[in-house]
Parts: structure tokens; C-alpha cells; sequence
């Protein structure tokens, strides 16, 4: 079944009997299952100074032919005004009337990925329990319907307090209030109890959400709320359980900054239509240009910054959809939830004909092609490209190199997946551990992705990866390493198993995957609005205590959980005094090198400092012209794994301005560089990115004049289509900004006629992204690159690519 989107009465202020609830702005009710978390988000309407009512000089009748009939106010703020002409001494009363509005999500656990699309980042959140669910049991399973019956997915992790722990882990990543999102935890089904243990249970849950290593409970506001089901709704003094959490709500509510905040009344009438554009019209989404159109009927300033503010605002209640790299504002949520649906379930087989095998590849592999993509969605004419943008920027597909979309959704979780972690030809581990307690929604899907399209641009002839919702394997360096990925509750962990020669390039390869991670994740958080604020660090589990700690949340005496488990973070692995483990002083505890020293290497060691002395030795040996010129190419060849491994960052910066200065250039140089240097340059940067050297290029970008080192965010070989949608429509916005520069590449690199390019320019809103996909689709990334640099947009080939 589909999520749904309940639209609730709203919450009573004490006073608020007289007044129409619809006053209100959206706001979001989350649900999943038996763990719910509802944010409530409040609005009081004021007038904006261009609308106010002068008691002394403005009639009734004068109010409804200058106010009312002209600017076609809200009828709620309508209402409310010719109230307060009525009746002055009610404005008061009613600037002190809050207004709530909720909305429900779905429960399911497969439909738990849709949710970070819709959580508003403001309002009030309630995080409800049942109090018949043991804490401590597996929770409620996934059910994956096929297209013959349905297959239970009894292999997850967590438990049922884990969910009220990833609930607010969600909240508090996605929260943009000073001081947080406030959370009430509310339990329910207390008429199975007695009172006291009814509290008792709920006392502990609080205490246990409020611990000072948990971070997210400080949104947790403290306070017991038990419901009686048999009595919950009843409104009357039976149910003080619901009656004292309203009170609460209220009065938390008008502590919040956005209690006082102003709402221009055009911004409503913007609103109003909009939802009247969905009534009438039928619509489920406008384009931008359309969205103007309305705005100015609505007096909004659509050439300033208002209307975009408008649109984030609009944005942030769920009111509606919108993200600028789309040209798409979705008016109708439910739809959208809708089409996701359409992806992430799986029509009984009697419903198959003519894609039985497209139906068959995305049930048992969780892949679909853009082909499959415009079947399911076909009865809704609906902009693909737009909609596959939106789900990929949360995860809920991601591309693959062969053009087809994984669907993370469909997959389901591994049995047994720590087994590989016990065998002998094991490398250690590395573990990435997020300080947000839970692994954020799309994180590892997108990380595999990443991975996947690594291995397969590097290691072609490979044999396929097997892939699950918490488990990835990836073949690499022609078949003689395994490549694994284990997703647990809070932790990434990134191991190499070695199913040939022990010690054959393990050390390079684990510095290879360390760089492409440190490189990788902060791309993703910043791609994603939900994970700016999450913070990760790398390290290992500690090879000295995992057997040994008794575990008092789990009342075990080796606990299995990542979460339970001692980790050692890479900066204490690389102290100068030997690392210990002091969970247990009575045993024997420093941590062995051989469980971290592939992954992390100390810069005080006798190796590291060979290898730097060898780099200065050669940066400083070259005295004459010819010498100076070929410095370049002598650091490379001269660049052995270890130094690539091992190099500190300062040496890094030290010899990318060394080189720099050889070539007589600097970063602000405004002349053109010689054709032959920048070769030169050019050839040395890829044979570094070839050796896993993308930090040294990165320093020479530093260093050099914009589009010398070619592309480092992104492959050579890439092509156009391939490329990550995020980058692309950030590349292509960069572009389009530059007018002169975009319609040159158009003209001169593209061969468009003028007439195509002033169509595109009064048409599309990224003329630069319909080129590219249209045009330059088979391009190469070096390509693409080049022809930027010659019309003069070097600054954003390097930002971009």
C-alpha cells in the first residue's frame, strides 16, 4: 500500500473554538509503524503593514470593497479580519491563538527511505511508542511484497528501541531550529499496565533517550506521556493522558522562534492558489516559469529575492516540493509519493505483461532502466528526468555505469554478514562510525554506488558484484581481492579480503579505498540537505576487548552490535605513545599495528620520512632550465606507492608550489600558459590520478592557473551521461551564469546555430543542461573539460570536474 498523507483536525488552543482551524500552514505527522514520529509545525497569522486595519477609519463596508474584493484575501484571513472590525478586543485573543496541522506518513518499513523527502526541518515531533513492544526485540520486520507472495525480511538489526533511536538520530540531522526540533515521547496502550508500570516503562525509555552520549536526546523534551487507548480521544476529563500533551505541545510551541514570526498575507494568497491550481485544475506539479505567473497575480515580488524565498519557505512546510536543480514544483505531495511507490513495489504477476522481465530484474535486483522507469510512469505525463533527479538526490535510486538505477528499497538485508570477517586472509577492517548514533537514510546505498561505479571503471572485466541492503561485494584487481561493504546501526565497515598471495598490494590498495572515501563522503553529505551537518570518523574495533566488555544494553557478555562495540578512532591510532586499549587493565592491551597499519600510517615513522626526504631531495636538484622544466615529470617518476601512501599534506602543498614555481606561473595569472607546459602538466596529473595520487593534484590545482590539471572530480573516460546528475546540473548551472562564456561554448564548441541558442536562452531555464544532454551525451568528461577551458570557464571545469 502506498504512503498515505492524512491531513488531521488541528489542535485546540484554549481559545481557539471560534476560529476556522485552516488558518494554519502545512505540517508533518511521520509514522512507521509502531514507532511514529509526529513534528507538528505551528504559524500565527499576522498582518503584513501593507494590509492593516485602522480601527478609526475603515469601515466594514469600506474593508470589502478596498481589501477584500480587490486583492482576493485568504478567506480565513478574510474572516478573521472583518472580526476583528467587529470586535477590536479580540485581536488580542486572537494574536495569542496557535494553529496546528498535521500529516500522516506511511508505517511500513519499506516505504521508511520516502520519509527524509518530506520531514520538514522546523516543528514539533512526536516520538510514540508501544508500551507492549519489548525495547529490546527485533523490530517489526520488512515486508517486501512480490510478485507472487511476500517475503519477510527477518535479517534486520534493529530493535524497537533502536527505532526510537533512529527516529530522532533523522530529526536531529534534518533539523534547522536554534537549539533543535523539540521531540515528545509519547507511549501508548498504558490501559494493558498498571499506572506505575505503565510509568516506570516510559521513565525508562526517557532516561535512556536523554543519556549524554547520545547527542540527538537533547531535543527530547523531558515530561511522561501515557495514553489510554480506550479513552484516548474522547476529550474530556477521562483522557488527561491526551489533554496534558496538548498543554505541553501549546506551551512549547509558543517558545519557538517562529511563534513571532511575520507571514506576508501574499505569501498565503500564494499558497491558497496553488492548492486551488491542485482542486480545479488537477494539477500535481508547475514549472518555475508557471509558479511566476501566479506569484505576480499575488503581488509577490518574483524578480527579488522574495519569490525564492517564498518557494524555500513553502519548501520547508511540505506544502510543496521543490528543488532548484529541477524545473519541476511539485504542488501535490501525494503524487509524488505516488510515484515513488510506482518504483519501490511490485504489481502482482497477473499485472506483467509485456515487461516480465523488466518486473523480474527489479524484484530480485532491485534494478530498473529509465525504459522501465516511463512504463510505470507513463499514466501521469510526467517530466522523468525531473522526477529520477529527485529521487536520486535522496538515495532512492542511484545510477549505475551501465546507465540502469539501483533501487536500494528492493533489496533485502544480508544473513550472516560478518561471517567473511573471520577468515584468515582477512585485511583489517576499517570502520567509518557516524557521532549522528544511527546511519542516516541513503548513505550506504550511495556509498555502494560510489564503490560499484569505482570498481567497474577501474576493474572492467570483473566478475559482477553481489549486492543487499546491508551487504556489498565488490570483485576488484581481477578477482584477487574481495571488496566488502557491511552497513550495520551506526557504523560503515570497509574491509579487503585477500583470496590470493597475503601482502600482494594490499597496502596500496587499502590506501587507494581510504582516499577515495575521505574524497567521497564529504561529496555525499554536501549533495544530500539531510547530511550537511552529519559528522563522521574513520578508525577500527578494537582487536583487544571484542570478546571481553559485557554489554549492559543488550545484558550480554560479547555483544555483536556496532554500536556496543569499542571503537578506536584514527587520531588515537596515530598518537605517538603506542595506542592502548583500557576497557580491561588487567590484560595485556596496546593495540597491534597489524589491526590498523594498511588502512593508517603514523607521519612519524622511519618509512614516511624516507619517503619525504626523497621528494625534497629531487624537488631540490634540478639547478638549470631543461632541469626546471622536466621537475614535473621527474617528481612523478620518481613517486613510488609508499611515497603516494605515506606523503603529508604540508609535503604535499611544499611541492606543488616547488613545481609551481619551476613553470614560473601563478595561481592568479591571467595570461594564457604555454601550450607545452600545461601538456606537460596535463599528462603528469593523470598518471597521478592513474597511481591514486588525487590529493598531490588537488594541492597543484592550489597552486597553478585554473584548467592545467584536467579533470579530478571526475573519471577521464566518463561520459557525459554518466556523469553523477548532482554534478552535472551544478556544472551546468555554474555555466549558464556565465552568459557570454555558455553561449560561446554552444556556438563554438557545440556547433548550435544562433537561433538554437537564443531558443534556449528565452526558453530553459539551464540552457547549459539541455546541451549536455541532447548534444554532448556521448562526450567525454576530457572532452567536456577542454572545451570549457577554451571559451574561458577554466574556474568552473576545476570546481566542477
Amino acid at each position: 500500500m502506498a504512503p498515505q498523507l492524512l491531513t488531521t483536525d488541528s489542535m485546540e488552543s484554549d481559545n481557539d473554538d471560534s476560529h476556522d482551524n485552516e488558518n494554519s500552514l502545512a505540517e508533518e505527522t511521520v509514522e512507521n509503524d509502531d514507532t511514529k514520529a509526529f513534528p507538528v509545525e505551528k504559524k500565527v497569522l499576522h498582518f503584513d503593514e501593507d494590509s492593516e486595519v485602522a480601527q478609526e477609519e475603515t469601515t466594514q463596508e469600506d474593508f470589502h470593497k478596498d481589501v477584500l474584493e480587490p486583492k482576493q484575501l485568504p478567506e480565513q484571513v478574510a474572516i478573521c479580519a472583518e472580526n476583528i472590525l467587529e470586535n477590536p478586543e479580540s485581536a488580542k485573543q486572537m494574536e495569542n491563538d496557535l494553529f496546528l496541522h498535521t500529516m500522516d506518513f506511511a508505517g511500513q518499513p519499506v516505504y521508511s527511505v520516502t520519509h527524509p523527502v518530506f520531514l520538514p526541518p522546523k516543528g514539533i515531533f512526536l516520538l510514540v511508542h508501544n508500551l507492549e513492544n519489548d525495547l529490546h526485540a527485533q523490530a517489526t520486520p520488512m515486508v517486501k511484497c512480490g510478485a507472487v507472495e511476500l517475503t519477510v525480511d527477518d535479517h534486520c538489526p534493529m530493535t524497537n528501541m533502536d527505532h526510537l533511536e533512529f527516529w530522532l538520530s533523522l530529526v536531529a540531522a534534518n533539523s534547522t531550529l536554534e537549539g533543535g526540533s523539540p521531540v515528545f515521547v509519547v507511549s501508548t496502550h498504558a490501559d494493558k499496565f498498571s499506572t506505575p508500570n505503565a510509568e516506570t516503562i516510559a521513565r525508562k525509555i526517557l532516561l535512556y533517550l536523554k543519556r549524554d552520549d547520545f547527542s540527538p536526546g537533547n531535543h527530547v523534551v523531558r515530561g511522561i506521556h501515557i495514553v489510554d487507548n480506550t479513552i484516548s480521544g474522547s476529550k474530556g476529563p477521562n483522557d488527561p493522558g491526551v489533554q496534558n500533551l496538548k498543554v505541553a505541545i501549546s506551551n512549547k510551541a509558543r517558545s519557538l522562534p517562529q511563534f513571532d514570526e511575520d507571514i506576508p498575507i501574499r505569501w498565503l494568497l500564494f499558497e491558497k492558489s496553488l492548492m486551488n491550481v491542485v482542486k480545479e485544475e488537477q494539477k500535481k506539479y508547475i514549472s518555475r516559469e508557471d509558479a511566476k505567473s501566479i506569484a505576480l497575480q499575488c503581488e509577490v515580488e518574483v524578480e527579488s529575492d522574495e519569490f525564492r524565498t517564498l518557494l524555500e519557505y513553502l519548501h520547508d512546510l511540505k506544502v510543496i516540493i521543490y528543488f532548484p536543480e529541477t524545473n519541476m514544483i511539485i504542488i501535490d505531495t501525494q503524487w509524488l509519493l505516488d510515484m515513488f511507490a510506482k518504483v519501490i513495489t511490485v504489481l502482482p504477476i497477473e499485472c506483467h505483461e509485456g515487461y516480465e522481465h523488466e518486473w523480474e530484474k527489479l524484484e530480485d535486483q532491485g534494478i530498473v532502466d529509465e525504459t522501465f522507469l516511463k512504463y510505470l510512469w507513463k499514466d501521469d505525463s510526467t517530466p522523468v528526468q525531473s522526477l529520477i533527479t529527485i529521487m536520486e538526490k535522496f538515495s532512492l535510486i542511484c545510477k549505475q555505469q551501465d546507465g540502469s538505477y539501483l533501487v536500494p528499497a528492493m533489496l533485502l538485508n544480508a544473513p550472516e554478514c560478518h561471517e567473511l570477517m573471520n577468515t584468515d586472509e582477512m585485511a583489517s577492517s576499517l570502520v567509518i562510525r557516524f557521532k549522528s548514533s544511527h546511519l542516516p537514510f541513503g548513505v550506504f546505498p550511495r556509498l555502494f554506488a560510489a564503490v560499484h561505479k569505482l570498481c567497474s571503471s577501474r576493474w572492467p572485466d570483473s566478475t559482477a558484484p553481489s549486492l543487499s541492503r546491508n551487504f556489498a561485494r565488490f570483485y576488484i584487481a581481477n578477482d584477487a581481492f574481495s571488496l566488502v561493504l557491511i552497513s550495520d546501526v551506526q557504523t560503515i565497515t570497509v574491509a579487503l579480503v585477500n583470496e590470493e598471495t597475503p601482502g600482494s598490494q594490499d597496502d596500496y590498495l587499502c590506501s587507494f579505498l581510504l582516499k577515495f572515501l575521505r574524497k567521497t563522503l564529504p561529496e555525499m553529505m554536501e549533495s544530500f540537505p539531510w547530511m550537511k551537518s552529519l559528522e563522521f570518523e574513520f578508525g577500527i574495533h578494537c582487536p583487544i576487548c571484542e570478546d571481553a566488555v559485557p554489554c549492559t544494553k543488550h545484558n550480554k557478555m560479547a555483544c555483536s552490535r556496532d554500536s556496543c562495540a569499542h571503537f578506536i578512532p584514527e587520531k588515537e591510532l596515530l598518537k605517538k605513545t603506542k595506542p592502548r586499549c583500557h576497557k580491561n587493565p588487567t590484560k595485556r592491551n596496546v593495540i597491534p599495528p597489524s589491526s590498523f597499519s594498511l588502512w593508517f600510517r603514523c607521519n612519524n615513522s622511519a618509512e614516511v620520512k624516507e619517503s619525504q626526504e626523497q621528494i625534497q631531495e629531487i624537488c631540490s636538484c634540478s639547478c638549470s632550465t631543461e632541469d626546471d622544466q622536466e621537475v614535473c615529470q621527474e617528481v612523478i617518476a620518481a613517486f613510488n606507492q609508499i611515497s603516494l601512501k605515506t606523503i603529508s599534506q604540508d609535503e604535499v602543498t611544499r611541492t606543488a608550489k616547488r613545481i609551481a614555481d619551476t613553470f614560473n606561473l601563478d595561481k592568479n595569472d591571467t595570461a594564457t600558459p604555454p601550450k607545452d607546459i600545461t601538456q606537460k602538466c596535463r599528462a603528469s596529473c593523470k598518471w597521478l590520478i592513474a597511481q591514486g595520487g588525487e590529493v598531490f593534484v588537488e594541492a597543484l590545482r592550489n597552486e597553478l592557473p585554473s584548467g592545467m590539471t584536467g579533470p579530478l572530480r571526475v573519471g577521464y573516460d566518463v561520459k557525459v551521461c554518466d556523469m553523477d546528475s548532482m554534478t552535472k546540473t551544478q556544472f551546468s548551472q555554474a555555466l549558464t551564469a556565465k552568459e557570454m562564456e555558455w553561449k560561446a561554448f554552444a556556438k563554438e564548441k557545440v556547433g548550435l546555430s544562433s537561433d538554437e541558442i537564443e531558443f534556449l536562452d528565452k526558453r530553459k531555464s539551464n540552457p547549459v543542461l539541455e546541451i549536455l544532454n541532447e548534444h554532448c551525451h556521448d562526450w567525454s568528461v576530457e572532452q567536456l573539460y577542454d572545451a570549457v577551458v577554451s571559451v574561458g570557464a577554466d574556474a568552473i571545469a576545476d570546481r566542477y570536474l
